[in-house]
């Protein structure tokens, strides 16, 4: 029986199909397994035409008759690795059951694995076969390298990396050029492939060695980066609320990597390609969507970040979480994540380049992104902030105050915001405070010492004519955008002050009815001329007493 053609193996282990006829040559000389020489007789050739006509009973009956399983024919190749190649279960099947070598080794010292692992069903029968998972070809490819070694356009070969990961191969065997299997995969990531993503994240479960340099000494997490360009990308919205839109996916699967990382223990304490902090880089992103997913890493960030290591804008990681967190309104958690980094000793009080302290920072925000719906209360995040130590009279390099953005910049809660802050003791600060607040008693800020003065002197007293005059005179040293709001707003907060001492001398029999009720009566008729804001409970109180 004589049959022509070559025997070859194609890239990527396809076996052309002529490759499975034979010279002829008879007898031929042929090496087996074990190294010994056979003689390939007529029944040899037969089985080779069993296995490419893929008839199992013809098979069956020539292997039960003794045909060699482990024969090679002149390139080299046993009938195992061309029963691989047609992917016929039960054929591949059959010659392992009557002794077929899983792991001899062919051209370039691949075994039938590596010349499966694009072949889902040949990949299946073989890793049942207890076969050598981690066998290295002559370029020092296992078979998962092998298979990464080549592109993977879309999502047709992850099963059978998530097979051989499942069966045990090794993702951090290193081939002769450095590389293991999770760098190849890495250096295939794009925001094409979003099935790559979910493929870095199956490889880090499985335990890939993030600290492991690939071939030219770049580590695993700074490919990611650089590949992804996740950390980089603009403000992007989408009108779709499908979760199948194809930006969501991409933008899921990314940060599922992202935070993948982080939870295996990379340094993320590290600059990227710009210059910039990882940290700072995925809190300054425009497009975090309201996910699990972003919850999880950055309240991870904050728990595990260097607080002082400066961005290349010149900010800490607190001025970066206090603007993530204002900026994405609706983001759950955020108020956690910053009481987080103020109990693991973030400085309150600590100013960026510009001189802006945190407090500074969020209320500037809305100025910036001109942004008027607020999830997180603007101010339980400022009282997070004030109960930490933070003073509202630290100046950034403009000259200006925290309290001067509030009334710029919240009209409608200026009001609420500024008496926050001004009700917040100066007294109560020590000397070495007070030296470190310039402002207090330096000629530079005298106009602010005046304004500020004359609010503490009306606070600490009860004239109310005299300090509503003070105060009047003292507004001409505030800036001139917010000199009549910001006076309005002290004014009104005094009057209330003052409604309460009024209250409490009353209850305490310090003054009679009616120096009460005339004391009430001027406070309201202000209200009315000057056109500043009372709480309504206030109103209607002195209302109930004028009234009796």
């Amino acid at each position: 029986m004589e049959a022509s053609g070559n025997h070859s193996i194609g890239a990527g282990g396809q076996i052309h199909p002529h490759a499975l006829t034979f010279t002829g040559d008879s007898p031929a000389t042929i090496e087996n397994n074990h190294g010994t020489n056979q003689v390939a007789s007529v029944g040899h050739m037969q089985l080779n035409r069993a296995i490419l006509n893929r008839s199992e009973n013809e098979l069956r009956g020539l292997l039960s008759q003794g045909a060699p399983v482990n024969v090679r024919d002149r390139s080299g190749y046993e009938p195992l690795h061309h029963a691989v190649a047609y992917q016929d279960e039960k054929v591949i099947q059959l010659l392992l059951d009557f002794g077929a070598n899983v792991d001899a080794k062919v051209g370039m010292d691949r075994t039938a694995l590596h010349l499966a692992v694009r072949k889902k069903i040949s990949l299946r029968v073989l890793l049942r076969a207890d076969c050598n998972l981690n066998a290295q070809d002559a370029q020092g490819n296992t078979p998962l390298l092998w298979l990464l070694s080549q592109p993977l356009p879309d999502d047709s070969l992850d099963e059978n990396i998530r097979l051989l990961i499942t069966a045990g191969a090794d993702v951090n065997v290193t081939n002769n050029s450095g590389n293991s299997a999770f760098h190849l995969l890495l250096n295939q990531v794009n925001n094409d492939n979003t099935h790559v993503y979910k493929m870095v994240q199956h490889f880090l479960e499985a335990g890939a060695d993030t600290f492991l340099p690939n071939r030219v000494g770049r580590l695993p997490f700074d490919v990611f980066l650089q590949r992804s360009r996740f950390l980089h990308r603009g403000d992007r919205t989408s009108t779709s609320d499908d979760k199948s839109h194809p930006w969501k996916q991409w933008i899921e699967s990314a940060e599922g990597c992202f935070l993948a990382f982080l939870e295996s223990g990379v340094d993320f304490n590290v600059r990227d390609t710009s210059d910039e902090l990882v940290a700072h880089l995925y809190l300054q992103r425009r497009y975090h969507m309201s996910s699990p997913i972003t919850k999880q890493v950055t309240s991870l960030l904050s728990q595990k970040v260097d607080l002082n290591k400066i961005g290349k804008n010149g900010n800490h990681y607190i001025h970066e979480l206090v603007t993530f967190v204002a900026a994405h309104r609706y983001y759950p958690g955020g108020e956690n994540d910053l009481r987080t980094v103020l109990n693991r000793g973030a400085d309150p009080n600590l100013q960026n380049i510009q001189g802006s302290s945190p407090i500074m920072v969020l209320l500037t925000f809305q100025q910036e992104y001109g942004l008027s719906i607020w999830g997180h209360s603007m101010n339980d995040l400022l009282e997070i902030l004030l109960k930490s130590g933070a003073k509202p009279w630290i100046r950034d390099n403009s000259g200006n105050l925290p309290i001067y953005e509030a009334a710029r910049n919240f009209p409608s809660s200026a009001r609420e915001i500024t008496q926050m802050l001004l009700l917040i003791k100066r007294e109560e600060d020590t000397s070495q405070d007070r030296e470190t607040l310039e402002w207090y008693d330096n000629t530079k800020h005298k106009k602010d010492s005046s304004w500020w003065d004359a609010w503490d002197r009306a606070v600490a007293d009860d004239d109310w004519d005299r300090h509503k005059a003070c105060l009047d005179v003292a507004r001409k040293s505030l800036p001139v955008d917010i000199q009549e709001t910001f006076y309005k707003i002290m004014i009104g907060i005094l009057a209330e002050i003052y409604l309460e001492k009024a209250k409490e001398r009353f209850s305490a029999k310090e003054i009679s009815l009616n120096e009460r009720r005339s004391f009430i009566s001027s406070i309201t008729k202000d209200a009315r001329m000057l056109r500043f804001h009372l709480d309504r409970t206030w109103l209607e109180w002195a209302v109930t007493i004028l009234e009796e």
